[in-house]
């Protein structure tokens, strides 16, 4: 029987990490593969997400001021985690949720910008020097919240690739609803082409980037932010002024996408004076290429 040509994939799409997840492989795999990469990512959504009921995050959140019993894998995310926010002095910061709920985030009702009494109660509460972690246990403050937003589903793409990998696929690509986008590439298939949304109006396109057997990782605020008094707040803000960034579009290249992720959104959130440096620091973290686009729509290389 004839090789069918990789030119042909079989494409799916589900729902997960709350955006639309679309995973692209060769034909000459079994369809039903496709369901086996999708339970991988689900599995990762439901123990790690910290939307989701007991995961280990959200009893995290749920027990807060108390040590939960957690599995090796979130131990590894935090202690990394940690690492970017010390690179970034604390500008990013998995314990933000607080003042993303005082910004309006997560509420229909609030309209106006937060109150200076306000905010700096709230910044009180964001402080990631408060996460403990013990060898197989971790405890936040009673008051502080955990968001894993930034970096909960790069980390399962990365977790997928590995598993196509293993499986001997050369030729895929995985986009996670349009910020986490990672590639396998073979000979038949060098590069993929990714579309950059332009980084005021995410339906239209600004250029093309190229990715070979890595991943591209989009912060932005072109379809995250909220609108008080006719102005846009981006939903990504500085944990340590509680402020929202006033960057339009950070795009990050590693071979992995948790630290693109994270790091788009830790160099996002930063004063354009602490870029160098903090780009630097994140560097001797894990390599990576990039840009940002300030709100003046000037291009940066990082």
């Amino acid at each position: 029987m004839p090789q069918i040509p990789t030119k042909y994939y079989h494409v799916g799409t589900q729902e997960l990490f709350h955006g639309q997840v679309r995973i692209k492989i060769p034909i000459k795999y079994r369809l039903e593969f496709l369901d086996q990469c999708f339970n991988l990512l689900s599995n990762i959504d439901q123990q790690y997400n910290s939307y989701r009921k007991d995961s280990y995050f959200e009893r995290i959140n749920r027990n807060a001021g108390e040590y939960v019993e957690v599995d090796e894998t979130t131990i590894w995310l935090i202690n990394q985690l940690i690492a970017i926010s010390d690179a970034v002095k604390g500008i990013y910061d998995i314990s933000i949720m607080p003042l993303l709920k005082l910004w309006g985030f997560y509420s229909k009702d609030i309209q106006h910008v937060p109150l200076k009494g306000d905010l700096k109660r709230t910044l009180a509460l964001v402080d990631y020097s408060r996460i403990e972690v013990g060898v197989n246990r971790v405890k936040i403050g009673e008051d502080q919240e955990l968001i894993t937003g930034s970096f909960i589903k790069a980390y399962a793409v990365d977790r997928l690739i590995d598993f196509l990998r293993g499986h001997g696929i050369d030729d895929a690509i995985v986009n996670a609803g349009g910020s986490t986008i990672c590639g396998i590439n073979s000979l038949d298939n060098p590069t993929w082409n990714i579309n950059i949304p332009h980084p005021l109006h995410s339906d239209e396109i600004s250029r093309t980037e190229v990715i070979k057997d890595g991943c591209f990782s989009l912060s932005g605020q072109a379809n995250n932010y909220i609108e008080i008094e006719n102005r846009r707040y981006s939903h990504i803000l500085n944990a340590r002024t509680g402020m929202p960034s006033r960057t339009l579009q950070v795009g990050i290249f590693t071979k992995e996408a948790f630290w693109g992720d994270a790091f788009s959104t830790a160099l996002m959130a930063s004063p354009h004076e602490d870029l160098l440096l903090f780009a630097q620091n994140l560097k001797s973290l894990y390599p990576f290429t990039g840009y940002l686009i300030d709100e003046s729509l000037q291009y940066y290389k990082l």
